[in-house]
Formats: C-alpha cells, sequence, structure tokens
C-alpha cells in the first residue's frame, strides 16, 4: 500500500495493484509516501464484498449467520438487489487482515446458491 497527497491535501491510501497505482506514482511521484499497516491488535479495515447468487428467502439469513459466528468481524452495511430469480448485493465487513477476509470469503462461498463473492473497490 501507499499513500498519495491529494491535490486539497488528503491522504489517500490506494493498494499497491490498485489500477490506478502505476500511473499515479509516475505522473505524480512527488505526492506519494510510504505507508504500512500499523498492525495493531483490534484495528479493522472496512472491506466490501460483492456476492452473486440464486435468490433464495434464507441467504440473506446465511450470509449474516457465517458473518455473526466469526470472531472480530462486524457486519457495517448490507445492501441487495434481486432480478430474475438471481441476487446481486454488497456486504461492508469491518475486518482485521487480510487473512481474516479471505477465510469469510472462502466461507460465505460454500453457501448453497452462491455462484460469487468477491472483494470490491
Amino acid at each position: 500500500m501507499f499513500g498519495f497527497v491529494s491535490a486539497e491535501g488528503v491522504i489517500k491510501i490506494h493498494r499497491n495493484d490498485c489500477p490506478n497505482a502505476e500511473h499515479i506514482r509516475y505522473k505524480y511521484p512527488y505526492r506519494v509516501i510510504r505507508t504500512r499497516w500499523s498492525g495493531k491488535v483490534g484495528s479493522h479495515f472496512a472491506a466490501t464484498l460483492k456476492i452473486v447468487g440464486n435468490d433464495d428467502i434464507t441467504i440473506v439469513t446465511n450470509i449474516t449467520s457465517i458473518i455473526n459466528k466469526e470472531k472480530d468481524v462486524t457486519l457495517r452495511n448490507i445492501s441487495i438487489d434481486s432480478s430474475d430469480g438471481i441476487f446481486s448485493g454488497f456486504l461492508v465487513i469491518g475486518i482485521s487482515d487480510t487473512d481474516a477476509l479471505n477465510n469469510i470469503i472462502k466461507k460465505i462461498k460454500t453457501i448453497k446458491g452462491i455462484k460469487d463473492v468477491q472483494r470490491s473497490n
């Protein structure tokens, strides 16, 4: 990850694999600052997950049940849309690190009717 000082003076954090990273580093190298994850115990970051699956009345209950069972994972926001028997939705969760995030993604993928789960930017 790296920080980028915007024209307004606000520092924005980007992942190194961000689609804009190469352009930012090339065009504005003087506005890029080194950053590192603090690694503090108990700190959380917000991660957005895009979920697609078969529209089923129990699907949301199953997803939230998995999240509620996880230690140090909090559900911050959920929005779901349904059309023609397929739902798509976004979950914003508070999570401690990327290993925990990958673990929760794996668990959500095991729910019957889930077609895809991806981290969304």
